[in-house]
């Protein structure tokens, strides 16, 4: 059938950059950087978005956290096309920065409406959420309404 043949190459390029690259990264991050916390190391098992983690604590078990500080794009609830892009790049970006980065220190607070654990991370020193809103990749946000990413 023609035109069959692309397709198969645009669906193997697309499982490959939406589930193995991001496996492979995650993995990385969760064998090469642990984060340090006062209640014991975690491990970050998964970049959700660019600002939910999940990850294997040793006291705690599985743990869903929500990054403190700065709001990113929504990657599974996009309101608009762009604000999905957006998250795609802040999601990468925050992988990318949790891979090359050093000295991961984490402090997990308590539980949001999502039943996540708040958390507040650094990497070489510096807070997350500032490196994010840094980047364009975030916005400040302490709680309370959202501004939208589209438009």
């Amino acid at each position: 059938m023609p035109g069959a043949r692309p397709l198969g190459w645009l669906a193997m390029v697309l499982a490959l950059w939406l589930v193995i690259v991001p496996f492979g990264m995650d993995g990385a991050i969760s064998v090469l950087r642990p984060a340090i916390g006062a209640t014991g190391p975690c491990r970050i098992v998964r970049v959700v978005d660019g600002d939910t983690v999940n990850l294997w604590c040793t006291r705690q078990g599985y743990v869903k956290a929500r990054l403190l500080g700065y709001d990113s794009p929504e990657m599974f609830s996009p309101r608009c096309l762009s604000e999905f892009a957006r998250a795609q790049q802040a999601t990468w970006f925050l992988r990318w920065t949790l891979l090359t980065g050093k000295g991961l220190r984490l402090t997990l607070r308590d539980h949001d409406r999502y039943n996540r654990r708040l958390a507040e991370m650094t990497v070489n020193g510096q807070p997350v959420a500032r490196i994010m809103i840094a980047h364009g990749l975030g916005r400040a946000y302490q709680g309370g309404l959202r501004q939208g990413w589209c438009g």
